[in-house]
Parts: C-alpha cells; sequence; structure tokens
C-alpha cells in the first residue's frame, strides 16, 4: 500500500506524461509484473505524452489536476493494487485520453474529467451482503469537452459545457426525460461526449449519461445533444432552423416516422420498430426536441433514444434528412452550407 501511495504523491507533482507505473522513475507496484497491466500502463503514458503535446500549458496543467485526480480514484477502487482490477481502469482512461483529443473547426477539444466514489447509504456496516456488482459505495465517471486557448466565443462556450455538466450530474437537463435526481451512493454513473460537429460558427456535441443502479438488470442510457451558435453565445432553437408557423412540425414528425418504416423494411440490419401505436408517437416527440438533433451540411440528423422506437438492441436508432426536403420550412436565416461536416 505505501508503495502504491508513492506512486500516487510522484504523478501528481510532475508533468501529465511522467511517473506512471512501470518505469524506472517510480517504485514499481507488484501490479508492473503483469504484461497486460505493463501494456495498459505504456499506452497510457503515450496518450498522455501525445495529449500534452498539442495543448497550452494551462490545459496541460489542468489535465495534470484531472489525471492525479484519477490515479488517486484508482487506489479507491482497487486498494489491493492487483493488476486484474487496475489493468481495465488504465485501459479506459487510455481511451478517454485518446478520443477525447479532436481537432474540428480550428480548434482543439481536450477531455476534462472528474472521478468520484461515495458512500452507499442504503448498506450498513454490519450488512453480511451487497446486492449483485454492489462493492458497497457509489461511483462516478464524468468526462467533459473543452476548447484550448479559447478565444471570447469558445470560452462562452466552454462555461456553457461546465453548467450542462453540472446539470447533467444533478438529473436534469434541457427539454428533460432525465434521470432523477439521486445521491451517488448506490449506483455507477457515467458520463462522456463526442464532438459530432464544429466549424466557426456552431459547435454539437453528443452527452452519453449512463446510470447503472446496483442489481439492475443493465445501466439506463440517455444522449442528449448541445448544439451551440458561437456567433449569438447560445444553444439552438427550433425557430433558428424552421420558420414558425410553417408547419414544419407536423411534416418533421410524419417524415421521422417514414425514415423509421423505411430502415424496418430494409434488407440489411433492418431495425425493427416497436407496432406503430406505439413507436410512431415517439418518433414524433423526440423529433421535435432540438435535444435529438444534429445540424449538418448535408441536412438534419435525428437520433431516437434507446427503447423509445426499437428494443435495446439497437441503441439509438437515427435518421437523416437532406434540407432539399425540408427547404419550404426553413427559417430565412438558416443556410446549410455554413453548416459543419461531422468529425471524423
Amino acid at each position: 500500500m505505501r508503495r502504491f501511495a508513492l506512486i500516487l504523491l510522484a504523478f501528481a507533482t510532475t508533468v501529465l506524461a511522467v511517473n506512471l507505473p512501470c518505469t524506472p522513475k517510480v517504485p514499481k507496484a507488484a501490479a508492473c509484473s503483469d504484461a497486460s497491466f505493463a501494456a495498459a500502463t505504456a499506452a497510457l503514458r503515450t496518450a498522455f505524452q501525445q495529449s500534452e503535446a498539442q495543448l497550452s500549458a494551462t490545459a496541460g496543467r489542468q489535465m495534470e489536476a484531472d489525471a492525479a485526480e484519477w490515479l488517486a480514484w484508482t487506489q479507491r477502487i482497487c486498494p489491493t493494487g492487483k493488476a486484474e482490477c487496475l489493468t481495465p481502469l488504465y485501459r479506459a482512461e487510455e481511451k478517454t485520453i485518446a478520443e477525447g483529443m479532436v481537432r474540428a473547426g480550428g480548434m482543439q477539444f481536450y477531455p476534462r474529467t472528474e472521478y468520484r466514489t461515495a458512500p452507499d447509504p442504503a448498506h450498513t456496516a454490519g450488512e453480511p451482503e451487497h446486492l449483485p456488482g454492489d462493492p458497497g459505495y457509489g461511483v462516478g465517471e464524468f468526462v467533459w469537452p473543452q476548447v484550448d486557448r479559447p478565444k471570447e466565443r469558445a470560452a462562452r462556450w466552454n462555461r456553457a459545457v461546465r453548467a450542462r455538466v453540472a446539470a447533467l450530474k444533478r438529473g436534469s437537463v434541457a427539454e428533460g426525460d432525465a434521470f432523477e435526481p439521486s445521491p451517488l451512493g448506490g449506483k455507477h454513473e457515467w458520463l462522456s461526449y463526442r464532438v459530432t460537429a464544429a466549424n466557426a460558427r456552431l459547435i454539437e456535441v453528443t452527452f452519453t449519461q449512463s446510470i447503472f443502479p446496483y442489481g439492475a438488470a443493465h445501466p439506463a442510457t440517455e444522449k442528449t445533444q448541445m448544439n451551440w451558435w458561437l456567433p449569438r453565445g447560445r444553444e439552438v432553437r427550433a425557430e433558428d432552423v424552421f420558420r414558425p408557423g410553417s408547419g414544419w412540425r407536423p411534416f418533421l414528425a410524419g417524415m421521422s416516422y417514414e425514415h423509421l418504416v423505411e430502415m424496418s423494411r430494409r434488407k440489411e440490419n433492418p431495425v425493427r420498430i416497436f407496432p406503430e401505436a406505439e413507436s410512431r408517437p415517439a418518433a414524433e416527440k423526440a423529433a421535435l426536441q432540438t435535444g435529438h438533433w444534429t445540424l449538418l451540411r448535408g441536412g438534419l440528423c435525428v437520433t431516437f433514444p434507446a427503447y423509445s422506437v426499437a428494443a435495446g438492441f439497437y441503441g439509438e436508432p437515427a435518421i437523416f434528412i437532406r434540407w432539399g426536403q425540408l427547404r419550404p420550412y426553413l427559417a430565412a436565416g438558416l443556410d446549410p452550407e455554413t453548416l459543419p461536416v461531422p468529425v471524423r
């Protein structure tokens, strides 16, 4: 335990890519004799090095602090420091860093992280056993994007993202179908993101929040879009896209359902949607909420929540409608040619 604590102290007081376990500069943890853990450590070190090379000193210091918090968190999750416990945590962190570094629209996005544990109030010290998969405490893993070297517009977006993440962690999102607020104890909660599209006018990010109450059959997962106009300093509204009074709502709702029906009839990889009485109202409801939209240069993407129109096996089905089909209903100020292309 003392040796593992020395690793934490050394990592917390140095730059990103230095002093992970399994290097000559750090007291070696017992787990370093495990080839899988050593490989995971090397991959994480590379991810840190590559991210640090792309970031400003300010962003680098933020990621240093996050990394130190993460390393301390791994000790709480794996107090004995065994490789079989640590290795998946190191692999997950390497994926978070590698996938969170995104260059798009002339901006460098990087991941901020927060890792937490919390006592589970449902259990007492004398309780003989927990629910299946329950370690006796709650776990939170939260990741969100920021823009490095932000100018005024991007700085405003950074602040808005932090506010959105705080709201998601409380269990509330705009246009809600959100999770009920609850203490962290008694569940495992994740929050991740994907930069969907970005340019000088618009940043679009998909947040994925999953909550797994201990003893449940599977996590509950919800996705929501944050589509932000940089020049306007706010999120996209329906009237930014469609002309009020044009009849766009019934048209978009109907077309969205028609696209789903087409997906259910295709020969390759069909999406078996629920019966019409169930799937049509759910599809029409989701199609009219900006939190399910992604605005791209080629058209409008609408994503339907898991379990809303089809079984969970199909994830979150998405349809794509070209702007030409929507042209009679578009707002006068919307120029599709100024919208971003998807981030690859």
